[in-house]
């Protein structure tokens, strides 16, 4: 009978993680950007989780990261190889200088997921877009991951990237031409909208990552 009762219990607890991973993996691609991103802020670059994002570029002179967060979710989610620009010996790619904005930008123009903002038309992100600022093509300045929407054109947002080469949790609001309003004024160029993301499923980690994590207390979203 105590035999049994371990079978069961066993069953029960295998079931219990099967649903938890099915769960995670049965979500939305937005909800799963969030999730990802929320996991790797706030660290300092010299934490590991930094260094799994940056894959130890934090350290480069004159580098910023803001791109290796983009990449990193892209890669976790599942997102095709030509979007992804890190060193990668499942996906059987290196890291290439130069290309951590243009590189998923140009991929996300060429399958219509890209939106360009303009006023007239009232779209804003929303959470889970990846988004950039600056003024294109000029200048790509900076991009992140929007967490959460605070209000009218304010966001919780998870960035990478600046001179601290750190992971933060950032606010940025935008007044209604697209321009950040505070620090940094920098337009709103667009952003990728994650719903419209291709997804491979053989490069996407999702089971990976909730089974990891599943001891572990959920971050709020």
């Amino acid at each position: 009978m105590q035999v049994m009762s371990s079978k069961f219990t066993l069953a029960v607890g295998a079931a219990a993680v099967l649903g938890v991973v099915g769960a995670y993996t049965t979500t939305s691609k937005r909800r799963q950007i969030i999730r990802v991103a929320r996991r790797v802020v706030p660290f300092e670059r010299e934490h590991a989780t930094n260094k799994l994002v940056t894959q130890g570029r934090a350290f480069y002179p004159g580098y910023s990261g803001c791109g290796d967060l983009w990449s990193y979710v892209l890669d976790v989610i599942g997102a095709p190889t030509a979007w992804v620009n890190r060193n990668s010996s499942r996906r059987g790619i290196r890291w290439k200088e130069q290309v951590n904005i243009s590189q998923p930008w140009q991929q996300a123009w060429k399958t219509g997921a890209r939106v360009m903002f303009d006023p007239k038309k009232g779209l804003w992100p929303r959470a889970g877009d990846l988004v950039l600022i600056g003024q294109e093509p000029q200048e790509l300045a900076h991009v992140f991951v929007i967490l959460k929407r605070l209000g009218p054109r304010k966001y919780l947002t998870a960035e990478y990237g600046g001179a601290s080469n750190k992971g933060s949790l950032g606010v940025r609001q935008f007044d209604e031409s697209g321009r950040v309003v505070d620090g940094w004024r920098r337009m709103l160029v667009g952003w990728i909208d994650a719903d419209k993301i291709p997804i491979d499923p053989k490069w996407a980690q999702g089971r990976i990552v909730s089974l990891l994590r599943l001891s572990e207390p959920e971050r709020a979203a």
